[in-house]
């Protein structure tokens, strides 16, 4: 298991455009807050990884990896939740997709702590001395979603070295390496 140190700065190293999240919401009302995370990404050559946790025929000139299991961050000193999520909604019209994106659709916000209820985005950061951001899926509700974590202490990312793949590998097989198929109904096993 890898311990991945992601306080500060570091935590902008972290990619979650690809990811699906899994709040642990009973731990927002604690002072560490767990979010299990499926398909972060890395990027090697800006933020590479140390030699020995990428796998040893991991070829140098594939720089994005590509975590295809749980992974879980932990939050450490959290004073404050905001997220807003667009849930996903079926549609079945003859030319519509079947999920649409949610956009036009009232959102669900959810806030704990430091955060007045209410806060407008703009607003977010004066409220907020220590954020940490993540646009991605959510994986309850199901949605594309803005979650934001204010915590002072020791942010860290546990995972799994064995499940980095090429992010091509995983374009090329998202049914192989994707959370619709892999990880809806496992957890992060640490």
């Amino acid at each position: 298991m890898v311990h991945y140190a992601a306080t500060g700065d570091r935590f902008e190293h972290l990619d979650f455009e690809e990811a699906v999240l899994r709040c642990d919401y009973a731990s927002f009302g604690t002072e560490t807050a767990f979010v299990d995370v499926w398909g972060i990404l890395f990027h090697l050559r800006e933020h590479p990884l140390p030699p020995d946790v990428l796998p040893p025929d991991w070829k140098q000139n594939d720089t994005l990896a590509f975590h295809a299991g749980w992974s879980r961050l932990t939050l450490g000193g959290l004073t404050g939740v905001h997220i807003r999520v667009y849930p996903y909604a079926p549609s079945f019209g003859p030319a519509a997709p079947f999920l649409d994106s949610g956009e036009g659709s009232p959102c669900v916000e959810y806030v704990r702590g430091v955060i007045p209820s209410g806060v407008k985005p703009d607003e977010l950061y004066s409220v907020l001395k220590h954020p940490y951001e993540m646009y991605s899926v959510l994986e309850h509700p199901y949605g594309h979603a803005s979650v934001v974590l204010d915590a002072h202490r020791e942010v860290t990312l546990q995972f799994r070295a064995s499940d980095l793949v090429p992010l091509q590998n995983y374009s090329a097989e998202p049914s192989r390496y994707g959370w619709w198929e892999n990880g809806r109904m496992k957890s992060f096993n640490g």
